[in-house]
Parts: structure tokens; sequence; C-alpha cells
């Protein structure tokens, strides 16, 4: 059963559930003034989406995006915050149309895919909702909702996050306390890109608490203070710095500010 998770506004601070900062983020007069101090004479297009786990509304996350950003930008937005582990294959579904990194050439399994290098801009519209899914063979499955649209100042980052979902309590059984989440990490210092794998999926598909671990072989636990990654059967920690809004991304250019 959902929790109902809460987030905060980047801009006033309040917190809100999923869908009470739906409507807040269009009408908070924080942001209003903020966007009305912005100066500048080059203009563009922004889109504010929604983005939540198709079978989890624990995880969710609003941003806005600038219309000239392709698929590849917001593609490789997601996997940086939520979702990427071992460089899987992933697609957008507008309309029907499947739109992927590699797209094949052949139509044996019918109409051929499109790339993810089409803008924004060209693809959606207020109040649309599209798909999003990575790993084809473990699929997590995404809701991204083009939930308004503005124009305004031109700005150097092409993402800004404006509210993000509070990690979810989940309380383990044996203790009774919230469950602290663990990392592994081989005994030799060595970590490798399959063995990392393994231990993640052997550790964290069931969410063990840091109270009664069970740990590989050849492994040791390494405490993490919190996991809020939406990956199924393959829990994961997102890439960031703290728990509001702040994000590390490796290939682009992401504001909270």
């Amino acid at each position: 059963m959902s929790q109902r998770t809460k987030g905060k506004c980047k801009y006033c601070g309040k917190e809100y559930t999923m869908g009470y900062m739906n409507r807040h983020l269009s009408t908070c007069k924080e942001r209003r003034k903020r966007l009305e101090e912005e100066s500048g004479g080059r203009q563009c297009g922004y889109f504010l989406l929604s983005i939540t786990a198709k079978y989890d509304r624990d995880y969710w996350l609003f941003i806005e995006i600038r219309d000239t950003a392709t698929l590849k930008d917001l593609d490789d937005f997601l996997r940086d915050i939520w979702l990427e582990c071992c460089g899987h294959l992933s697609a957008f579904d507008i309309g029907g149309t499947s739109y992927e990194a590699m797209p094949a050439a052949s139509t044996f399994w019918g109409e051929p895919a499109k790339s993810m290098n089409y803008k924004l801009k060209s693809l959606l519209s207020k109040g649309m909702t599209i798909g999003y899914e990575y790993d084809f063979g473990s699929t997590t499955e995404l809701l991204i909702t083009a939930v308004n649209v503005r124009t305004g100042c031109w700005k150097k980052e092409k993402i800004t996050i404006l509210s993000r979902n509070d990690p979810p309590v989940y309380l383990c059984s044996e203790c009774g306390k919230n469950r602290q989440y663990l990392s592994v990490r081989n005994v030799t210092g060595k970590e490798t890109v399959s063995s990392a794998k393994t231990a993640w999926k052997f550790m964290s598909a069931e969410k063990i608490c840091s109270c009664r671990p069970v740990i590989p072989p050849g492994w040791e636990s390494v405490p993490m203070k919190e996991a809020t990654g939406i990956r199924i059967g393959l829990y994961r920690i997102p890439n960031r710095k703290d728990k509001n809004s702040d994000v590390s991304a490796s290939r682009l250019s992401v504001t909270t500010g």
C-alpha cells in the first residue's frame, strides 16, 4: 500500500504529497516571484514534468526541462538520478511509437523504433502522458506527464528539480526501527561490475535491515544512510548529494537553484 510520501517544494519549502505538489507548483507564490526576477533577452520554453514509478507511487519527481532538450537528455537524467546500474537499454513510448537510444533498423518485430534525438517540443504538449522503460529483462516502468508549459528566460541548465519524494519509511519486523539498507563491497577492496551487481541483487531485493544482515561470502557490509531508488529487484542508491533536491549528474547539466 502506498505511503503517500511527501516532498518539499524547492521554492517555498512546504511539504506536500505528489497530488498536492502537482497543483502547488503552478501556483506557488515564491516560485512566481523567482521567475519574475529572472532577467535575460533570450527566451525559450520549459515543460513542467511529473515523473513517477508506474507501479509504486511512493517515488516521484517534478522537474522543469527546457523544451529544446531531447529525449536522450531526459533518458540520461533518469538513469543518473534513479535507474542506472549496468547500462541496460531503455525506451520511451509516445503514442504507440517507441523511441530508443540505439534503434534497430529491422521491421521484423513491427514498426521500427525511432531515435531519442527528438526535441521535447516536437513531441510533448500540456497534459500529455508518456511511458518510459528501463531494462527490458527486469523492467522498471515510469509514467511522465507534461503538467504545464511556460516561456521564460533561457538558462544554461537544461533541467531543474522542483521537488522529489522523501525516502519512504519501512519498519523492520525484527528491531521495529526504520530499516537501514546495506551496500556491500568485496573484502579485498576490489569491486567489479559483475560482482557488485550480484551482491546488490542478493542484498537489496528483499530490503534487508542492517540489524540482521545476510552477507554473501567474501563481502562486507557498508551501512548506507538511506535508499530511495526504485529498481525492481535491484534496489539502488540514487546519485545525489543530499535528501532534498541536489543531484550530481555526470552527463547532464542539472540544477536545483
